[in-house]
C-alpha cells in the first residue's frame, strides 16, 4: 500500500493571495496543495474596485514604502498578465471645496512619478485652464472647478480570471488545487507535519491532508480559520466594507476614469469605465457583520448617487439608473484603536503563529492587496524554505507570464492581431474574438479550437453577450468548474453583465449538466442556488439586458 503524500505546503485560501503563494511554491519546486471552500478567487479578490494601482492616497499617510512595492508590482503585472491588467488614464478635477489643494495634488502627482521611475506609462500632466477642461469634458462639474491632474494607473478587468490563471499556471507547474473543499479542522500537528481534515462540499468526501508547512490565506476568513485550529489565538483581522454602484455608460459620457474628493466625507469617489459600463465607489465603513452576507446598504446608495450626480450634473442620475450594486470587504490588519477606516494600514504582515502559539509549522497572511500579491507570495515562500530547512531560492516569479500571457510579446499588436484571426478563422464576430482574447489571452486558442468540429459551441449564449457555448465545455473540462456559479461568475463573464446573467441560466445550464453528471433535481437546485445567491449579494435596480 503507497503511504499517503505528505505536501511541502498546505494553502489554505484560493484568493488572490492563495494563489499567488501557490504559483510561487510550485515555481520553487515545493510540493503544494491549495484548499479552497468555495471556488478559486470568489469572495474578496473580485468584489473591489477592479484596478491595479500604486495607491496615490497612501501618500498621505507616509506609506512610500507600499506605494513603492505596488508600483513596482504593477509594472511586473503589465508584462506577466498583459491580457487581464491595462494602463488606464485618471482625471483628477481640483475644486474649490476639495480639503486637498493644487499644490498638494501636484506634490503627490510628483512623487508618484517618482516611486514609479522605472514605468512604462507616462508621467503625470497638470492643467489649469477651467475653460479648457470644461470644452474636453463637457459632463463635468464647473461649479469651483479650477484644475485638472492626469496619470496612468492600470485596469484589472477580471480579477477572478486573474485568480484562475494563477490556479491554473500552479497547477501546470505541480500544484494540487482543491475547490469546493472546507477546512474542517486540524487533526495532528507534530514537530515535523501538520494534518487537516477537509471535507468536499459537493461530494461530501472527508479526506485527511498532511504537510509539512500550513499557510492560512483565508483572506477575511484568517481568523475562522485559526479558530479551527486553536481557540486561543487573538483576533487578527479587522475588515472595512467597499461598496460600489454598475451604471450603464451614459451619453457623451467619459471615456477615462475620475477620480475625485468626496464632498460627504473627503475620501476617494471614482467613475470607472468597465467594459460596457460604469464602476461607481467606493465606500470605506468598519465591518463586524457576517461575511458570508455582505450588502450595499440604503445610506452607501445614497452616498453614492449624491457624489455622482454633484461631479457629473448633465444626466441627473436616480436608483433607475444602477444596473446592480456589489459590495466586498477589505482583509486589513485589526487596528481596534483606528477612528477612520481609511486608517488602517494597507500594508500586509506574515505572521508566523511560533512566535506565540505552539503551531510551529504555521503562519498566516494579514492584509494583502491586489496589486502586491506577488510580492506577497515571494515573502511568503523565503519565510516558508527557511522553516523548511531548504535554501531560500530567488524568485522565479518576477518575471514569469501567466498562462495567457505565454508567447505575448506586445500586448496591443498581439490583441488585434489574434482577435482578427480568430474571427475569421472560427467564423466568430469581432467583438466576440475579442472577448475571447481579452478574457483568456493566448489560451483562447484551446476555447476556439473546441469549435472548429463544432461550429455550434461558436454561438453566443445569448445575444446581449459575448461569451460562447464553448466557454461552458472548457471551463468544465479544463479550470474545474462544478457549479452554475463557477461557471455564470468566473469561467464566463455571462453574471457580471447587466443582468446578472439570470437570463442565461436555462441555456447555461443545459450545456453544463451532462458534462457535471446533473440530473433534474440538481439542475433545478443549482439554478435556485445562483438566483439565492444573486438576491442575497445584489440590489438589481434594472434588469433590462446591454
Amino acid at each position: 500500500m503507497t503511504p499517503p503524500k505528505i505536501f511541502d505546503l498546505i494553502i489554505i485560501g484560493g484568493g488572490i493571495n492563495g494563489t499567488g503563494i501557490a504559483l510561487e511554491a510550485a515555481l520553487r519546486g515545493l510540493a503544494v496543495i491549495l484548499v479552497e471552500k468555495e471556488d478559486i478567487g470568489h469572495a474578496t479578490s473580485t468584489w473591489n474596485t477592479r484596478l491595479i494601482h500604486g495607491g496615490l492616497r497612501y501618500l498621505e499617510y507616509l506609506e512610500f514604502g507600499l506605494v513603492r512595492e505596488s508600483l513596482r508590482e504593477r509594472e511586473r503585472l503589465l508584462h506577466n498578465a498583459p491580457h487581464l491588467v491595462q494602463p488606464l488614464t485618471f482625471r483628477v478635477p481640483l475644486f474649490e471645496h476639495s480639503k486637498r489643494g493644487p499644490l498638494l495634488i501636484k506634490a503627490g502627482m510628483v512623487l508618484y512619478d517618482f516611486l514609479s521611475y522605472d514605468k512604462t506609462m507616462p508621467n503625470h500632466q497638470m492643467n489649469y485652464l477651467s475653460s479648457t477642461i470644461l470644452k474636453e469634458n463637457p459632463f463635468l462639474q464647473s461649479e469651483g472647478l479650477h484644475g485638472m491632474a492626469t496619470y496612468q494607473d492600470c485596469q484589472l478587468t477580471w480579477p477572478e480570471r486573474l485568480c484562475m490563471e494563477l490556479a491554473l499556471t500552479a497547477k501546470s507547474r505541480g500544484a494540487t488545487i482543491m475547490t469546493h473543499t472546507e477546512l474542517t479542522g486540524l487533526t495532528d500537528a507534530t514537530s515535523d507535519t501538520i494534518t487537516v481534515r477537509t471535507m468536499d462540499r459537493i461530494t461530501g468526501e472527508v479526506q485527511s491532508i498532511s504537510g509539512r508547512y500550513l499557510v492560512n490565506a483565508g483572506g477575511p476568513w484568517v481568523d475562522h480559520v485559526l479558530g479551527l485550529v486553536d481557540q486561543n489565538v487573538d483576533r487578527k483581522m479587522g475588515v472595512t466594507k467597499g461598496s460600489h454602484l454598475v451604471i450603464r455608460r451614459f451619453q457623451n459620457g467619459p471615456e477615462d476614469a475620475f477620480y475625485m474628493e468626496a464632498r460627504a466625507d473627503g475620501r476617494p469617489f471614482f467613475l470607472i469605465p468597465w467594459r460596457d459600463y460604469y464602476l461607481v465607489g467606493t465606500t470605506d465603513l468598519f465591518f463586524d457583520g457576517d461575511l458570508d452576507d455582505i450588502t450595499v446598504s440604503e445610506a452607501e446608495i445614497e452616498y453614492l448617487l449624491n457624489e455622482l450626480t454633484f461631479f457629473f450634473p448633465t444626466h441627473g442620475f436616480t436608483k433607475e439608473d444602477i444596473l446592480y450594486t456589489y459590495s466586498g470587504v477589505r482583509p486589513l490588519p485589526y487596528e481596534p484603536e483606528a477612528k477612520k477606516a481609511s486608517q488602517v494600514t494597507r500594508r500586509h504582515i506574515i505572521y508566523e503563529h511560533t512566535q506565540a502559539h505552539g503551531h510551529q509549522r504555521m503562519l498566516s497572511i494579514i492584509g494583502g492587496k491586489l496589486t502586491t500579491y506577488r510580492n506577497l507570495a515571494e515573502e511568503t515562500i523565503d519565510v516558508v524554505q527557511r522553516r523548511l530547512d531548504k535554501p531560500v531560492t530567488e524568485s522565479p516569479s518576477r518575471d514569469f507570464p501567466l498562462l495567457g500571457a505565454e508567447n505575448v510579446k506586445n500586448w496591443p499588436i498581439y490583441f488585434e492581431q489574434k482577435s482578427r484571426l480568430s474571427a475569421n478563422r472560427f467564423r466568430l464576430s469581432l467583438d466576440v474574438a475579442r472577448h475571447l482574447v481579452h478574457f483568456y489571452g493566448s489560451q483562447a486558442d484551446k476555447v476556439t479550437a473546441l469549435t472548429e468540429d463544432h461550429h455550434e459551441l461558436a454561438q453566443q449564449i445569448h445575444p446581449h453577450y459575448p461569451d460562447i457555448v464553448a466557454q461552458v465545455i472548457y471551463g468544465i473540462q479544463n479550470e474545474q468548474a462544478r457549479s452554475l456559479s463557477d461557471i455564470m461568475l468566473r469561467r464566463t463573464s455571462l453574471g457580471t453583465h447587466a443582468g446578472l446573467g439570470l437570463e442565461c441560466l436555462d441555456r447555461v445550464v443545459e450545456l453544463a449538466a451532462p458534462l457535471l453528471d446533473w440530473d433534474a433535481d440538481e439542475q433545478r437546485q443549482q439554478k435556485r442556488d445562483y438566483q439565492n445567491w444573486v438576491e442575497k449579494h445584489h440590489l438589481m435596480a434594472n434588469l433590462k439586458p446591454a
